[in-house]
């Protein structure tokens, strides 16, 4: 996602700084900010521009090219999913509110397990200020990917009709942003994607080539004229 994003915002040498990310991980108790080598901004968010100076790289088997290691592994305990979210809602507000015209901001959450300070059943009502951050480009995007251990079908972008392997699976999917039409174009013709009519941000027992492709997805939007978190 991070590689994708710096070849859109290229110019010659040179990367522009229009695009500003966040990483929050949460394990513990804890959500910590997880990209140890480029800090935080005062507004929780650091510059693609400063990204692309990442000196650590993996490669990309798929696309043969090198792309930038700028999160750590790290797991470990509970997992504080309603603190997460609590702690990024302020921050998105943030960005919308000092770039009132830019692409809205998206979180992409991935887990690998049920929330251990919340009901589950609760994560529609607690993401819900974050889907009512708006610019005039629309609605903030939430994406939730949960990464399985176990051997149910995968889930990927899901309609309404689409069946969900388990009740975890449907209070994710209710949390999740219908994804919009214009990603959904780009997803068809760019990425290969079948995508049906309202299909939600969200994926079940994921791999890494699908996680890979919700992420290049959940990126479309930025690298233009304007900025997003």
């Amino acid at each position: 996602m991070i590689g994708e994003l710096v070849e859109r915002c290229r110019k010659g040498d040179e990367i522009s700084p229009r695009v500003r990310l966040g990483f929050y991980g949460y394990a513990g108790s804890e959500v910590n900010w997880a990209a140890g080598k480029f800090p935080a901004d005062a507004d929780g968010l650091v510059s693609l521009a400063d990204l692309a100076e990442c000196d650590e790289e993996v490669v990309d088997d798929e696309n043969e090219i090198m792309i930038p290691w700028v999160v750590g592994e790290n797991a470990h305990g509970g997992t504080p999913m309603k603190t997460a979210f609590e702690q990024v809602i302020s921050i998105a507000e943030n960005f919308a509110q000092n770039h009132p015209d830019s692409f809205p901001p998206v979180i992409v959450n991935i887990t690998d397990g049920v929330p251990t300070d919340c009901n589950e059943n609760d994560l529609a009502t607690i993401v819900s200020p974050i889907m009512n951050i708006a610019t005039t480009d629309g609605a903030a995007l939430v994406f939730n990917v949960h990464i399985s251990p176990d051997e149910s079908t995968p889930v990927f972008l899901p309609s309404p009709n689409d069946a969900l392997p388990d009740e975890y699976a449907k209070c994710l999917y209710a949390a999740s942003s219908i994804l919009p039409e214009s990603l959904a174009t780009i997803g068809r013709q760019q990425h290969s994607m079948t995508i049906g009519e309202d299909a939600r941000c969200f994926a079940f027992n994921a791999d890494s080539a699908r996680l890979v492709k919700l992420l290049s997805l959940a990126s479309s939007g930025g690298g233009g004229e304007d900025r997003q978190a």
